[in-house]
């Protein structure tokens, strides 16, 4: 987006976002997990690809996706795809229990679901308490018999083929990108709706206050469905950083060397991690 004599205005979507600092550094990590390093150019190419099939298999504008993996790649992948396809994405915690997963795919009125083979006994335990047909797309789903959940795709299957040629569909800032679910420690979990105009503005009020820079490295091992491990994937994509990604914190001296190893500037903690440490 430009304005008149050549003044740029900031992108308003998150997935704009990822567009920009894609153009300014392609060849550089994005995101890191425990299979590889993934740079922006790639993140931006496939995240388009995936988005382009999800329109092709049927996902509605403001269509529900719920993400059920660990911290990895993939869920990074899954949410700028969702984004871009105008969908919403809800991350949800892995280590939920088939009713709970359940209760949440009914109440978001979900419409697809990106999850990996180790989760598929509780993806079919809770397909069978849902009122509504789900597609399920599958990390490490070559083997299409991990799960009787119909329809199913592979996500590397689909990653691999040409997708539809679609649009992208218009989106403006007041439009939800994402539903944050709580906990549900008291009660059924209740989601949180967040437009990109919130999310934006609040990554965008962190980074200035944090003074982040493109050099900044931030070891995360927050669940990307905690929405403070979540703003650290969006705050970085925003400012041109790196984040890697931990799936958990439970042995302190590989953190604690991993942050010697990568040159970590940033590792966002909560107290028990602290106390832990």
């Amino acid at each position: 987006m430009t304005a008149s004599k050549g003044f740029q205005l900031e992108p308003v979507l998150l997935h704009e976002w990822l567009r920009r600092t894609a153009v300014h550094y392609p060849h550089k990590t994005a995101i890191a997990d425990s299979q590889g390093r993934y740079t922006y150019q790639q993140l931006e190419q496939e995240s388009d690809q995936l988005a382009l099939h999800l329109l092709s298999l049927g996902l509605p504008l403001q269509g529900r996706v719920v993400i059920f993996l660990d911290n990895c790649y993939e869920a990074v992948l899954s949410i700028y795809a969702i984004l871009k396809a105008g969908g919403v994405f809800v991350l949800l915690n892995p280590a939920l229990k088939p009713a709970k997963l359940a209760y949440i795919l009914d109440n978001c009125d979900a419409d697809f679901l990106i999850s990996s083979a180790p989760l598929a006994p509780t993806v079919q335990a809770a397909s069978r308490q849902v009122q509504r047909s789900i597609g399920c797309i599958w990390k490490n789903g070559s083997d299409m018999s991990i799960s009787d959940v119909k329809p199913s795709w592979s996500l590397e299957g689909l990653l691999a083929q040409s997708p539809s040629s679609v649009r992208f569909p218009r989106l403006i800032e007041q439009d939800l990108a994402a539903l944050i679910y709580t906990s549900g420690s008291t009660g059924q979990p209740k989601g949180v709706v967040c437009s990109h105009h919130n999310m934006v503005s609040a990554a965008k009020s962190i980074i200035q206050y944090l003074e982040n820079t493109p050099d900044d490295i931030i070891l995360d091992v927050l669940p990307l469905s905690f929405d403070y491990g979540l703003y650290q994937v969006l705050m970085s994509i925003m400012f041109g950083g790196t984040v890697i990604l931990e799936k958990t914190f439970v042995y302190v001296h590989q953190i604690l060397q991993k942050i010697k190893e990568e040159k970590i500037t940033a590792f966002p903690l909560v107290p028990t991690i602290l106390t832990l440490m």
